[in-house]
C-alpha cells in the first residue's frame, strides 16, 4: 500500500486524471491524500471535484484537505463581501465551469449541486500519516499548537520549523509553487523538515519553472510528475 499526496490541482482535470490513472496507476490498496485547491484558475473545477467524489464513491481511499480557495468559496456563500474577494481570486472560473457542466443559473451558486457543497464542507484541515503532517498552506510554527491555527494551515507560507515544533515530523504542504527540481532537492535532503509539492500546474507558460502536477509517494519518497494538459 502506498500513501500518495497531490496538491493544488486548480481545475486541471485532464492533467489530474492522467497523473492518477496512467502515471501513478492508483489502486484501491493505496491511500490518496489531496492537499486542497481543487478549484479556481484552471478550466475544469466542477469536473475535477465530480471526479474526486467519484473516486471515493468507487471505493478508492481518498482523504481531501481544504485549501484557501475552497475556504474562499464557502465564505463567499455566506457573505457578499467575501464573494467579491473570491471572484477576484478566480472564483469566476469555477462558477463558469459549474454553469457549463450543470446549466446556467440566475444565482451565483445556483449551478453548484448539493453534493459538491457537501464535499467542500467535509474537507479536513490536516492529516497525519506516519511521520508526516499534511496541510495545504503551512503550520503555525510560533504556536504551542501548530495545527490549531486554521488561517496558517490554509494561507501561511513555509518557514523554518523550530526543533521543538512537531518533533520527528515532516510537513508536506502545497500553496507555494516550486519547480520540480526544487521539490526533488528537498526530497533528497535528510535535513528537510518540510517539503512543498505544489509544482504550479496551472501556471504553465506564466511562471518559469511552473506547469507540472506532481504526486509524492510518501511510502518511498518517490516523486511522479506530469506537465499540464488542460
Amino acid at each position: 500500500m502506498r500513501a500518495l499526496a497531490i496538491s493544488d490541482i486548480h481545475g486541471c482535470y485532464l492533467t489530474f486524471r492522467h497523473l492518477v490513472e496512467d502515471v501513478v496507476a492508483l489502486s484501491k490498496d493505496d491511500s490518496l491524500f489531496l492537499l486542497g485547491d481543487y478549484i479556481d484558475r484552471g478550466p475544469c473545477s466542477a469536473e475535477l471535484v465530480e471526479y474526486i467524489i467519484g473516486l471515493s464513491q468507487s471505493g478508492f481511499n481518498v482523504t481531501c484537505l481544504m485549501g484557501n480557495h475552497e475556504r474562499m468559496l464557502l465564505d463567499a456563500m455566506l457573505s457578499r463581501g467575501y464573494l467579491t474577494n473570491w471572484l477576484i481570486n478566480s472564483g469566476d472560473d469555477t462558477l463558469s465551469s459549474y454553469e457549463a457542466l450543470y446549466g446556467d443559473s440566475n444565482a451565483y451558486f445556483g449551478a453548484i449541486p448539493h453534493h459538491h457543497i457537501t464535499f467542500y464542507n467535509s474537507l479536513k484541515l490536516y492529516a497525519l500519516v506516519d511521520d508526516f503532517v499534511l496541510v495545504h498552506g503551512f503550520v503555525d510554527v510560533d504556536s504551542p499548537n501548530p495545527l490549531g491555527n486554521e488561517q496558517a494551515i490554509l494561507w501561511a507560507r513555509p518557514k523554518p520549523i523550530p526543533h521543538n515544533c512537531l518533533t520527528g515530523k515532516t510537513v508536506i504542504h502545497g500553496h507555494t509553487p516550486r519547480s520540480i527540481e526544487q521539490i526533488r532537492t528537498d526530497i533528497g535532503s535528510a535535513a528537510t523538515r518540510y517539503i512543498g509539492i505544489d509544482a504550479g500546474c496551472v501556471y504553465a507558460g506564466i511562471h518559469a519553472g511552473a506547469g507540472n502536477l506532481c504526486c509524492l509517494n510518501l511510502s518511498a519518497m518517490e516523486l511522479y510528475s506530469v506537465p499540464k494538459m488542460d
